[in-house]
């Protein structure tokens, strides 16, 4: 399973088609493993459950994909995707879980990946 991207949920979100108890989704952050313009809906995943929400939940959300825990613009080549991913490894002070939380929380407010900030 690959994370297309991130969304952040309502407080109140409708947990009718998730696993686990509501407050394990309600009010968070959440990778998604498809998010469906389409049919207006995204699958999410938390640990070991996974869960169907409908658009009307989400509140915030942008797309990307996620390589050696970097995560990366969709669209980008074999070399764009390898250069990309380098440079933020390479990056002073590294590329560690508290960047990755930033980069999510900086590209949820701009409705893009957005890690410019770090360089």
């Amino acid at each position: 399973m690959e994370i297309q991207g991130f969304v952040y949920l309502k407080k109140d979100a409708d947990c009718e088609y998730a696993m686990g108890t509501p407050e394990d989704w309600q009010g968070k952050i959440h990778a998604a493993i498809e998010i469906n313009e389409e049919t207006g809906s995204v699958l999410l995943i938390v640990d070991a459950f996974m869960g169907m929400f409908d658009m009307k939940e989400v509140i915030l959300k942008f797309h990307c994909k996620v390589h050696q825990k970097v995560l990366i613009p969709k669209g980008l080549n074999f070399i764009e995707e390898s250069a990309y991913i380098m440079k933020r490894l390479q990056r002073k002070g590294g590329y560690n879980l508290d960047i990755k939380r930033m980069v999510i929380a900086a590209s949820l407010e701009k409705g893009k990946l957005y890690d410019d900030f770090l360089f």
